[in-house]
C-alpha cells in the first residue's frame, strides 16, 4: 500500500509542483506544495489501511467506523504537513 501512495503521490506531486512553479514564479513554493501533497498522500493511504485493520482487530465492523476517523484524520494531518513545511521554509517563501 506504501508502494502504491508513494506512486500516486509522486505523478500528483510533480504535476502540481510544476503548475505552482508556473503560477508563482518561485521553485521554493512549487517545492512546499508538491512535497505537502506526496507525503499527504502517502500518510492518506497507511492510515487507510492501518485504520481499518486496527478496528478489525478490535472487533469494531471497519466498513462503518473506519470512514469518519479516517476522512477526518487525513484532512487534518495534510493540513498540518503543508503548514509544517510553509513555516519551515517561510523565508524563502518570502523572497
Amino acid at each position: 500500500q506504501a508502494k502504491v501512495g508513494a506512486i500516486i503521490g509522486l505523478v500528483c506531486s510533480v504535476a502540481v509542483a510544476v503548475g505552482a512553479y508556473f503560477t508563482e514564479a518561485n521553485v521554493y513554493y512549487a517545492l512546499v506544495v508538491g512535497l505537502s501533497l506526496f507525503l499527504a498522500i502517502v500518510v492518506a493511504s497507511l492510515n487507510g489501511t492501518a485504520v481499518p485493520m486496527l478496528f478489525n482487530r478490535l472487533g469494531i465492523d471497519p466498513a462503518v467506523a473506519a470512514g469518519p476517523l479516517v476522512t477526518t484524520s487525513n484532512d487534518i494531518t495534510g493540513i498540518i504537513i503543508y503548514f509544517g513545511l510553509a513555516s519551515l521554509l517561510i523565508e524563502l517563501l518570502i523572497k
